[in-house]
């Protein structure tokens, strides 16, 4: 995302150097301008547009406007923008100083995002470029969703708490595109980053990372369901008590088999694999006798063992894949 608007940023500041806009603004529109040919400003501004029209058909950008140094658009490429002013817009404010982002809500479903630029000549400031971000390519690079299993999402999310990206589980939403709260996005808000489980805005339980991009004055969450995260753990405990169960149901048919009375030894062993059974694979079977029960203490006390490291593998696993989507996560912070 980083990468994303560093590179239209480059090209906004390119444009921002071009001979023929700077001439232009110079020429009609600077304060010691005595260039008053209408009809050569005119056409002049026609051959501009023309050329910026091309330039939008190689880049990112929808839009470009050229905006005097009294807040006037000037000409742009967009229907009905020229004479428009600008001036108490924060990109056109802060433009004429340096290279600005700013997110705008002109309506809640269809935010708009415009870098600006300084145009000088010398030291004095003669206007601002301003272009607007295509959203499109942004939702398509923030829809890739490699390492995101099948519930990952990635969204970013305005200073207003309204999100830039479509929402995949836009259908629990109260209030159609109305503005989210959770709490990874309330922390990443105030201009944190961090990894965390919280409630998403479908109210699930998620695992996931968030970043605060500052330059942008916007927030990246990236997170996964936590029924799926720890999926894999949850299948180990299940088939360990299923595989237990089994086992000690086996294990009572042969005892009996073995033995006309039920020695003191198998309600034991018995007791001992209810607590296996039940997850604890930290106790000591307590049979020694060098009998067929004493073998078979032997093998549940190595079973136990094994089950042990099996899942002290399975726990290093899932931190292994939590910290992966956390790689996955600071690629596309990138």
């Amino acid at each position: 995302v980083n990468e994303f608007f560093r590179h239209n940023t480059k090209h906004l500041e390119f444009y921002a150097f071009e001979d023929y806009l700077i001439d232009y603004l110079s020429d009609f529109h600077a304060e010691n301008s005595s260039y008053l040919n209408k009809e050569e400003e005119i056409k002049q501004e026609q051959e501009i547009v023309s050329k910026l029209a091309n330039i939008l058909k190689f880049s990112e950008f929808s839009e470009l406007d050229l905006i005097t140094h009294e807040g006037i658009i000037d000409f742009s490429t967009g229907k009905g923008e020229k004479g428009k002013s600008e001036l108490n817009e924060s990109f056109f404010q802060q433009g004429l100083n340096n290279t600005f982002t700013q997110i705008l809500f002109y309506n809640q479903s269809k935010p708009k995002i415009i870098i600006s630029s300084p145009i000088k000549k010398g030291d004095a400031v003669l206007g601002v470029v301003a272009g607007s971000l295509d959203i499109n390519e942004l939702v398509e690079l923030i829809s890739q969703r490699e390492g995101l299993g099948e519930t990952g999402e990635t969204i970013l999310v305005a200073k207003n708490h309204f999100a830039l990206t479509p929402l995949r589980k836009q259908n629990y939403l109260s209030q159609g595109n109305g503005p989210i709260y959770t709490k990874a996005i309330d922390e990443c808000l105030k201009g944190s980053s961090g990894l965390t489980e919280f409630k998403d805005y479908a109210g699930e339980e998620v695992i996931g990372r968030y970043n605060w991009l500052p330059n942008q004055e916007i927030c990246m969450v990236t997170k996964i369901d936590q029924k799926e995260a720890f999926n894999d753990l949850d299948n180990l405990k299940r088939s360990i008590i299923s595989f237990i169960l089994s086992v000690l149901s086996l294990s009572i048919v042969i005892s009996i088999f073995l033995s006309k009375t039920i020695s003191n030894n198998i309600i034991l062993l018995k007791n001992e694999v209810n607590n296996i059974g039940k997850g604890n694979l930290d106790g000591i079977i307590k049979i020694k006798s060098s009998d067929e029960i004493g073998e078979l203490a032997n093998s549940f006390r190595q079973m136990a063992d094994d089950l042990k490291v099996y899942q002290n593998r399975l726990v290093v696993m899932e931190k292994r894949k939590t910290k992966l989507l956390k790689v996955e996560v600071e690629k596309k912070t990138k």
